[in-house]
This record gives C-alpha cells, structure tokens and sequence, in this order.
C-alpha cells in the first residue's frame, strides 16, 4: 500500500512538473535557463552533504530517543549552516568562473535552503520510520504543486531567472 502510494504521488507529481516546466519556457528566457544550471550544479554538489546520513539514523535506530533527536538536530544545524556558509563565501569565486555576476544573488537565495534542511529531516524521517508512506506522498505532492503554481506565477509575472 506505500509503494503504490508513493509511486503514484511521485508520477503525479512529476507530470506536474513536466507541464509546468513546458508552460514555464514560454516566459523564461533560455539566459536564466542556462544561469538557473550553473547555480544548480553548486548546489547539486553541495546537497549530498545537506542530511549526512542523518535521515537514515533516525529510521534504523532501535532506541530513538528525544535526546538522540536533539543531537542529531543540533548536528544538522551545524553541517547545514557550514554548508550555507560555504555556498554564501563560494558565489563569489563560482561567478568569476561562471563569468556571470548574477549567479551570486542565485546562489546565495538558493543557499537559504540549507538553513531550512534540519526542519525537515528530522519530521520526514520520522514519519518514513512510522511507515506513514501516505502522509510523506501527500506532503511532497502538495509541495509539488504548490512549487509548481508558484514557478509559473512568477515566470508569468516576469521575474524571469527568479
């Protein structure tokens, strides 16, 4: 019943994306296109690094204790604001390589995400370890959607890259 929950919400939400991303070309210049890649490429390498396994811990270990969610918490803090850090102080050295100074405010609002990773880790571990594969497909779905309504909005709207 979870597989079938989450393959079908993955496949849901990935149609989703498929069109708004057709939609999407009709109003974004292939410039941003090409400048929203490169900051990606950043922030691609520097994800692996976002959750460092922690997500797994939570579902494996035996005895999960409040205390043991608190460190790993406080661990995810650390390695997400040094990896904030990295990709804030990294913008600058990414655009002269880039040759595109507009990569550094890309890449340092793309950045915040690292700060928000420990607020969600942590619950979506926990729910994958409760089995609650229903609740993490519809959360991911409607995240899906909303990211999708938002990124056409705004491409609407002109805020081309943004």
């Amino acid at each position: 019943s979870g597989l079938r929950w989450t393959v079908a919400m993955r496949m849901l939400g990935q149609v989703i994306n498929w069109v708004m991303t057709i939609v999407v070309i009709r109003y974004v210049r292939p410039e941003d296109y090409g400048l929203k890649s490169m900051a990606d490429v950043a922030i691609g390498l520097i994800a692996v690094f976002s959750t460092s396994g922690m997500e797994a811990a939570i579902i494996q270990v035996k005895d999960l204790t409040s205390e043991k969610i608190a460190s790993i918490f406080g661990f995810l803090l650390l390695i997400n604001g040094l990896l904030f850090s990295v990709l804030v102080i990294g913008a600058y050295p990414l655009s002269t390589y880039y040759g595109d100074a507009r990569i550094v405010d890309l890449v340092h609002v793309m950045a915040l995400g690292f700060l928000l990773v420990p607020f969600n880790a942590i619950p979506s571990a926990i729910t994958g370890r409760n089995m609650e594969y229903r609740l993490l497909s519809t959360v991911s779905l409607v995240t899906n959607i909303v990211g999708a309504m938002t990124t056409l909005a705004l491409a609407v709207c002109g805020f081309g890259v943004w």
